[in-house]
Protein backbone atom coordinates (compact mmCIF):
# COMPACT_ATOMS: atom_id res chain seq x y z
CA UNK A 1 0.00 0.00 0.00
CA UNK A 2 3.14 2.64 0.98
CA UNK A 3 4.25 1.86 -2.70
CA UNK A 4 1.07 3.70 -3.91
CA UNK A 5 1.30 6.67 -1.84
CA UNK A 6 3.25 8.34 -4.24
CA UNK A 7 1.25 7.34 -7.16
CA UNK A 8 -1.43 9.43 -5.02
CA UNK A 9 0.53 11.97 -4.10
CA UNK A 10 0.82 12.96 -8.15
CA UNK A 11 -2.76 12.51 -9.24
CA UNK A 12 -3.87 14.97 -6.10
CA UNK A 13 -1.05 17.42 -7.28
CA UNK A 14 -2.50 17.54 -10.42
CA UNK A 15 -5.88 17.57 -9.12
CA UNK A 16 -5.58 19.87 -6.44
CA UNK A 17 -6.65 22.76 -8.96
CA UNK A 18 -10.34 21.22 -9.44
CA UNK A 19 -10.57 19.67 -6.09
CA UNK A 20 -9.19 22.08 -4.27
CA UNK A 21 -10.90 21.58 -1.19
CA UNK A 22 -9.42 17.85 0.38
CA UNK A 23 -5.91 18.09 1.65
CA UNK A 24 -3.27 15.42 0.69
CA UNK A 25 -3.88 13.95 3.81
CA UNK A 26 -8.05 13.43 3.39
CA UNK A 27 -7.30 12.21 -0.40
CA UNK A 28 -4.68 9.95 1.04
CA UNK A 29 -7.05 8.66 3.47
CA UNK A 30 -10.00 8.34 1.38
CA UNK A 31 -7.80 6.15 -0.99
CA UNK A 32 -6.60 3.77 1.33
CA UNK A 33 -10.61 3.42 2.75
CA UNK A 34 -11.81 2.99 -0.91
CA UNK A 35 -8.67 0.85 -1.65
CA UNK A 36 -9.56 -2.12 0.46
CA UNK A 37 -13.07 -2.94 -1.04
CA UNK A 38 -11.39 -2.53 -4.82
CA UNK A 39 -12.07 -6.22 -6.14
CA UNK A 40 -10.87 -6.14 -9.66
CA UNK A 41 -8.85 -3.15 -11.40
CA UNK A 42 -10.64 -0.20 -12.71
CA UNK A 43 -11.50 -0.70 -16.47
CA UNK A 44 -11.66 -4.31 -16.09
CA UNK A 45 -14.58 -5.86 -17.78
CA UNK A 46 -15.74 -8.87 -15.52
CA UNK A 47 -17.79 -11.03 -18.02
CA UNK A 48 -15.23 -10.44 -20.72
CA UNK A 49 -12.53 -11.36 -18.26
CA UNK A 50 -14.60 -14.25 -16.90
CA UNK A 51 -15.64 -15.50 -20.68
CA UNK A 52 -11.88 -16.05 -21.52
CA UNK A 53 -11.22 -17.86 -18.93
CA UNK A 54 -13.83 -19.90 -19.33
CA UNK A 55 -12.50 -20.67 -22.71
CA UNK A 56 -9.13 -21.62 -22.04
CA UNK A 57 -9.52 -22.81 -18.64
CA UNK A 58 -10.70 -26.77 -17.86
CA UNK A 59 -14.71 -27.16 -17.32
CA UNK A 60 -14.98 -27.57 -13.44
CA UNK A 61 -15.81 -31.06 -12.61
CA UNK A 62 -19.45 -30.47 -11.66
CA UNK A 63 -20.16 -29.34 -15.17
CA UNK A 64 -19.81 -33.01 -16.59
CA UNK A 65 -23.18 -33.56 -15.61
CA UNK A 66 -25.05 -31.56 -17.68
CA UNK A 67 -25.17 -33.47 -20.80
CA UNK A 68 -26.19 -29.72 -22.75
CA UNK A 69 -22.76 -27.98 -23.81
CA UNK A 70 -24.16 -24.43 -23.36
CA UNK A 71 -25.25 -25.13 -19.83
CA UNK A 72 -21.58 -26.70 -19.80
CA UNK A 73 -20.42 -23.22 -21.08
CA UNK A 74 -22.64 -21.59 -18.65
CA UNK A 75 -20.77 -23.55 -15.55
CA UNK A 76 -17.74 -22.35 -16.71
CA UNK A 77 -18.30 -18.82 -17.26
CA UNK A 78 -19.67 -19.14 -13.26
CA UNK A 79 -17.13 -21.03 -12.04
CA UNK A 80 -14.95 -17.87 -14.13
CA UNK A 81 -16.56 -15.22 -12.49
CA UNK A 82 -16.34 -16.30 -8.58
CA UNK A 83 -12.57 -17.22 -9.47
CA UNK A 84 -12.84 -13.54 -9.88
CA UNK A 85 -13.69 -13.09 -6.37
CA UNK A 86 -12.68 -13.21 -3.11
CA UNK A 87 -15.42 -14.69 -1.82
CA UNK A 88 -16.65 -16.34 -4.70
CA UNK A 89 -19.84 -13.87 -5.47
CA UNK A 90 -20.33 -12.77 -8.62
CA UNK A 91 -23.11 -10.87 -10.84
CA UNK A 92 -24.62 -12.10 -13.84
CA UNK A 93 -27.08 -10.87 -16.25
CA UNK A 94 -28.96 -13.43 -17.79
CA UNK A 95 -29.32 -11.58 -21.26
CA UNK A 96 -25.70 -10.89 -21.44
CA UNK A 97 -24.97 -14.86 -20.77
CA UNK A 98 -27.45 -15.54 -23.28
CA UNK A 99 -25.39 -13.76 -25.95
CA UNK A 100 -22.06 -15.07 -25.10
CA UNK A 101 -23.32 -19.25 -24.75
CA UNK A 102 -25.75 -18.96 -27.54
CA UNK A 103 -29.23 -19.40 -26.36
CA UNK A 104 -31.88 -17.22 -24.77
CA UNK A 105 -32.22 -14.84 -21.96
CA UNK A 106 -35.21 -17.02 -20.24
CA UNK A 107 -33.16 -20.27 -20.85
CA UNK A 108 -30.33 -18.88 -19.09
CA UNK A 109 -33.03 -17.74 -16.59
CA UNK A 110 -33.81 -21.28 -16.11
CA UNK A 111 -30.66 -23.33 -16.24
CA UNK A 112 -29.68 -20.84 -13.39
CA UNK A 113 -32.29 -21.28 -11.64
CA UNK A 114 -31.68 -25.15 -12.20
CA UNK A 115 -27.88 -25.00 -11.02
CA UNK A 116 -29.04 -23.28 -7.90
CA UNK A 117 -31.26 -26.16 -7.42
CA UNK A 118 -28.30 -28.42 -7.78
CA UNK A 119 -26.06 -27.04 -5.02
CA UNK A 120 -24.03 -25.22 -7.73
CA UNK A 121 -24.61 -21.76 -7.18
CA UNK A 122 -26.39 -20.20 -4.58
CA UNK A 123 -28.90 -17.56 -5.65
CA UNK A 124 -28.42 -14.59 -3.73
CA UNK A 125 -29.92 -11.78 -4.98
CA UNK A 126 -32.71 -11.94 -7.95
CA UNK A 127 -32.10 -9.18 -10.14
CA UNK A 128 -34.43 -7.41 -13.01
CA UNK A 129 -34.32 -5.68 -16.15
CA UNK A 130 -31.87 -3.48 -15.15
CA UNK A 131 -30.09 -5.04 -12.22
CA UNK A 132 -28.19 -8.65 -12.60
CA UNK A 133 -28.62 -10.99 -10.23
CA UNK A 134 -26.40 -11.95 -7.60
CA UNK A 135 -24.69 -15.41 -6.99
CA UNK A 136 -22.41 -17.46 -4.84
CA UNK A 137 -20.63 -20.46 -6.16
CA UNK A 138 -20.55 -23.16 -3.88
CA UNK A 139 -19.13 -26.08 -5.69
CA UNK A 140 -15.18 -27.38 -5.28
CA UNK A 141 -14.16 -25.57 -8.68
CA UNK A 142 -11.26 -28.36 -9.59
Amino acid sequence: MRELKPLVRQWHDAALPVIRTKSFTETWSDFVHAWSGARLPLGVDVLTEAWKRSQTDPPPRIASEYDSEPVRRLVGLCAALASLSPDSRFFLSTHAAAKLIGASAMQVSRWLKMLAADGVLELLHVGNEYLASRFRWTTPKA
